[in-house]
This record gives structure tokens, C-alpha cells and sequence, in this order.
């Protein structure tokens, strides 16, 4: 008998920065513990750290209050803080002052929350990007958050550990690989730009030459840095194609200053966030749900084509394929039968040729007793069966072994099978061609 196990891949966060432009991830971000939906881990960039933190402490509503509390007070953002101190943005109110006396964060919830936190800085000698493990958010780690946010020519360099570092956006605004590598399978990635957006080359490079001749690597990052955003931006949709990934954007351009001291502005772009939350939450639990096939938890067999590189598992190529089935890659006699709620009706004998063409092993077949096999995949001992749900709990009655082997040839001889199965693996291949593109 087949125990069908739900399988929770690791979620991850992935927060942009972007300055004030972080009011929108906040506000998002902010819907997002009102309502329950958590994750493993996130990792933030810049404004996407010092901003989101929050969420791993639980304090909805804090960097939308305390930015507009604050917005004009020359201790947390001015000119006059920059050519004191070298930092526009007050190091010991920001980091120090504010979180401890004037909007206390909860370091206590911080602490006692499983969830990870990454931040992302720039080691200001090589130009590459650093990812540091928040685990307590106080003490030494602040210089982390500090130095995540220190963008050039508006901050000092970072002295941690006798390394210095500045802003992750130099080096990495958009983390999703790194989140990828560490595991983390389904990933929400919150961009602070609309679609489409394109980065240019800085009017500023010029004078950032100047201030930052002391640090080459940092120059050189800086001068690939629109190249660098772009690919990582067409990477993110790439992936949210497939399937991996989902993101959330603004609609329109924000609209806002990077150094914004208007609360109503603040105000405005917090709630572009919110609604937008809002108006996707019930795609953004559908997204973060578990998978109910059979062997779902144990499916990590690499692909063995080169052709389909990017589906790195068999969850993945599900993801993909929930894109793909239809009703016209349903078996004719279950056509009546298939609709989005039960996608995966008859679809079994198809979708199982095409995994075994990705990750190769064998296709079996369970007797059905009227003369039909249900077809899943074992590659090399990892047995999967991407179309177990069309059953529900009849599921459970299924045996996978000793079952006879199933043979392409004889399957393919049915004319409206191999056009369903070149129909689907011809949808896959385009998918992968347009992300790509």
C-alpha cells in the first residue's frame, strides 16, 4: 500500500532594496504576518534587510511607523548627518538609538523565531557579495545590517572584523541564486521596479570614480552593475515561468525618492505594497503549498538532458507542467472528466514518458483492472508519480513494485497519445526557449 506523504519544499523571501522604494516591500511584507504566511528563510538587500527584519520579529506596521515618524528628523536622514558623520543616513540613530529606545525592536521574538535571515554586503576588496546570517540581529550583527545598507559615496565603509563592506546592491540586489543554493526551493522574490524595468548605466559612475578610487573591485562592480541587476531581474522571471518562483512588483514605477521625506509619500507607497498583497494572497498560498504526489518528499533525481537542465527535480518539471496540462493532454475518454481543480487526470502515460526523458530510469505501470496501467517513474530507486492526485485517496490502495514495465513504443502506437505527448513536451520546451528569451 502506498503511504502518500505531502511534501513542504524549503520557501524562501527574497527582498530587493532600493532606499524609500522599501516602503513597498514593507507594506507587502506587512500582509504577509497579518495573514499568516511564514517562511524558512529570507534574505534582504540594503533597505530589504534594515526594512525586513521585521519579519522575522514579528512587528508588522513598525518600518512604515517609524519611517514617518521620522522622515524629517536630521538624526535619521540629512544632509547635515552626512557631512558630520559620513553616513546620510545617522549610524547611531538608525541602528543603535531607534531600535533600543524610540521603536524598540523586538529582539526577544527575533531570537525565538526559526526563520532565518540573511543579509547581503559587499566586501569592499574584492567587490563580491557577502551573506551573513543574521541569527540575533543585535550586538556585532547590526554592523552587518549597517554595512548592507551603506551605499556609496552616502555612507562610510564598514569596519567588521578588519574587513570593510559596503551596500549589497553593488554586488547582489537580487539574491535568488544564493537562496536557491542554500536549498530553498520555493521562493517569493519582492522587487521595488515594475516589470520591463531596465536598469541604465549611473550618471554618477563618473563621480563615484572619485570618492571610491581607493577600492577598484568596488568600481568595477559598480561599473557592471546595471549588466549585473538586468540578469538577475530576466533570471527571476525565468524561474517564475517554471514555476520556482513568484514574484511581486509594482505595477507602475513608484514614483518615489530614494531619500523620501514626505510621510504622506511613504504613507502612499506602503499601501501600493498592501494592496497589491492583498490582491495576490490567494496566488501566493497556492504557490506555497505543499505537493501532494506520490514520492514527492524523496524526488531530487538530477535531470540526465542537458536540454532541460533547468528542471533540477521532479518537483520542478511538476511545477512546469501545472502550466501545461490540459485538456487537450488528457486521454480522450477522461476529457470529460479533467478541469483545473483535478489537472493531472489523464494525464499519467504522457507526463510519465517526458520525466523519464528528462531524468531517464524506467516508466512502470499499475494494473487498473480494466485493462489500463496508471504509469509513474523509478530512476535509479527514486520512485515518483507526478499524476497521483487524479486518484484522491484511492491513491493510497497503490502497490509500486513489481509492476510490469512500460514501453513506449507500445504506448506511442495510439496516435492521439504520442500527439498529447508531443503536444506537452513541445509546451515544456517552448517554456523553457521563453523564459530563456
Amino acid at each position: 500500500m502506498a503511504e502518500i506523504k505531502t511534501f513542504c519544499p524549503k520557501t524562501g523571501l527574497v527582498l530587493e532594496g532600493g532606499a524609500m522604494r522599501g516602503m513597498f516591500t514593507s507594506g507587502i511584507t506587512d500582509v504577509f504576518m497579518e495573514e499568516g504566511i511564514k517562511f524558512d528563510a529570507a534574505v534582504g538587500v540594503s533597505a530589504g534587510a534594515t526594512f525586513g527584519c521585521n519579519i522575522k520579529s514579528c512587528q508588522p506596521g513598525r518600518a512604515i511607523r517609524y519611517n514617518k515618524r521620522f522622515s524629517h528628523d536630521k538624526r535619521y536622514c540629512s544632509f547635515s548627518s552626512l557631512i558630520k558623520t559620513g553616513d546620510l543616513y545617522g549610524a547611531k540613530f538608525c541602528y543603535y538609538d531607534l531600535p533600543q529606545k524610540e521603536d524598540p525592536f523586538d529582539y526577544k521574538a527575533y531570537r525565538e523565531n526559526p526563520m532565518k535571515f540573511y543579509c547581503v554586503a559587499t566586501d569592499v576588496q574584492t567587490g563580491k557579495a557577502v551573506y551573513h546570517n543574521l541569527k540575533t540581529c543585535d550586538g556585532s550583527e547590526i554592523e552587518w545590517m549597517r554595512a548592507s545598507a551603506s551605499m556609496p559615496m552616502a555612507s562610510r565603509v564598514v569596519e567588521i572584523d578588519g574587513r570593510g563592506y559596503l551596500d549589497g546592491g553593488i554586488s547582489d540586489s537580487i539574491p535568488l541564486e544564493f537562496m536557491q543554493k542554500k536549498g530553498y526551493e520555493k521562493n517569493v522574490v519582492i522587487l521595488t521596479q515594475p516589470r520591463g524595468f531596465v536598469k541604465k548605466d549611473s550618471r554618477l559612475f563618473p563621480l563615484m570614480k572619485l570618492f571610491m578610487k581607493k577600492y577598484p573591485a568596488v568600481l568595477e562592480a559598480l561599473k557592471n552593475r546595471a549588466l549585473v541587476y538586468n540578469q538577475e531581474t530576466q533570471y527571476a522571471f525565468f524561474q517564475e515561468k517554471l514555476g520556482s518562483v513568484l514574484v511581486l512588483c509594482p505595477e507602475r514605477p513608484l514614483g518615489i525618492s530614494r531619500t523620501e521625506h514626505d510621510a504622506n509619500e511613504l504613507e502612499r507607497v506602503y499601501e501600493e505594497g498592501r494592496n497589491l498583497a492583498k490582491k495576490k494572497l490567494e496566488q501566493v498560498r497556492n504557490f506555497l503549498k505543499p505537493y501532494f504526489f506520490y514520492g514527492s518528499a524523496s524526488a531530487d533525481c538530477a535531470p540526465a538532458s542537458e536540454a532541460f537542465s533547468a528542471i533540477k527535480n521532479p518537483r520542478l518539471l511538476y511545477d512546469a507542467l501545472c502550466k501545461l496540462w490540459c485538456r487537450k493532454t488528457c486521454a480522450p475518454r477522461l476529457q470529460s472528466e479533467w478541469s483545473q481543480e483535478n489537472r493531472t487526470k489523464g494525464q499519467c502515460s504522457i507526463t510519465a514518458f517526458l520525466a523519464q526523458d528528462i531524468f531517464g530510469g524506467k516508466v512502470y505501470g499499475i494494473p487498473l483492472g480494466d485493462g489500463n496501467f496508471h504509469c509513474y517513474n523509478d530512476v535509479d530507486g527514486c520512485i515518483f508519480d507526478l499524476t497521483s492526485e487524479q486518484f484522491g485517496e484511492k491513491a493510497a490502495s497503490f502497490v509500486y513494485s513489481n509492476n510490469p514495465e512500460q514501453s513506449r513504443e507500445v504506448h506511442f502506437a495510439k496516435e492521439e497519445k504520442k500527439v498529447r505527448y508531443e503536444y506537452l513536451k513541445n509546451g515544456l520546451v517552448n517554456l523553457l526557449q521563453q523564459s530563456q528569451a
